[in-house]
């Protein structure tokens, strides 16, 4: 009959299962921001070349809609799954995480939204505006994007703000393994878009060292919770190894987590 595990070595299990959900979690984290940072470099060059590609200025707005619709759908498959497993990840450890994992389901929906209303747009722009169309129709069709529009950018908000509240959890709970780096990107990353709601210049530009802020700060926090991994998984062996070494008084002591 094998003898069960000290209540010391139970803890070390624990927390050694805590920190591994805690690691994979922050692990798809970053790969979802890199993932969204490459992305966003690849659809500039995808709408230039859609544009560059068109034989006048209407339908080289057109094709740069629909390079845009596109590119939100390839978020969808791409960055939005891997920040929902990540939170979820997280959420295994600290059900407090989960709000990030809600947060990444509408942004989704907020990225489909937005691809169906720049296709919308492009249709009213090539089948509905001509030489014939009256003043009425085009206040008409004006209202109706400023109305989907305003849906699409009230979704994404919500959205947004509720992952920018796992992050800054994450942050809080490693403070000292650069959650502190993670929580100053997210400042910065507001402030960006802010700066660009109010056309003011610089704004896309800070957002985007934002990403590159919280891109270091996540990869500070696997290195560091990686770490931490490693301890804890030294420790349950010792702990272990003396347990079957019938000497239960000499367990190592408890170690807080970060």
């Amino acid at each position: 009959m094998t003898s069960q595990p000290s209540p010391v070595c139970s803890k070390y299990k624990y927390d050694l299962e805590y920190y591994r959900h805690e690691l994979e979690g922050v692990n798809k984290l970053f790969n979802a921001f890199l993932a969204s940072l490459i992305l966003a470099i690849i659809s500039i060059f995808v709408v230039l070349v859609a544009v560059a590609s068109a034989g006048n200025a209407k339908a080289a707005i057109a094709n740069a809609f629909y390079a845009m619709a596109f590119m939100e759908f390839v978020n969808v498959v791409i960055v939005v799954p891997m920040m929902y497993t990540g939170f979820r990840e997280l959420s295994k450890a600290n059900y407090d995480y989960s709000i990030g994992a809600k947060g990444a389901v509408i942004q989704g929906i907020g990225s489909i939204l937005g691809g169906i209303v720049l296709i919308a747009m492009t249709n009213m722009l090539v089948n509905k505006i001509g030489p014939g169309t009256t003043i009425e129709e085009v206040r008409g069709m004006v209202l109706q994007i400023i109305l989907y529009t305003a849906l699409v950018g009230i979704v994404n908000i919500v959205g947004s703000a509720m992952v920018l509240i796992g992050f800054w959890r994450l942050g809080d709970n490693y403070p000292n393994y650069g959650g502190d780096v993670v929580k100053i990107g997210m400042i910065l990353w507001i402030i960006g878009i802010i700066l660009q709601i109010l056309s003011i210049r610089g704004g896309a530009l800070l957002a985007f060292i934002a990403d590159l802020v919280v891109l270091y700060g996540l990869h500070r926090l696997r290195e560091g919770i990686a770490g931490i991994l490693e301890n804890k998984e030294y420790e349950l062996n010792r702990c272990l190894a003396e347990s079957m070494s019938g000497n239960p008084d000499n367990t190592p002591g408890g170690q807080s987590r970060a």
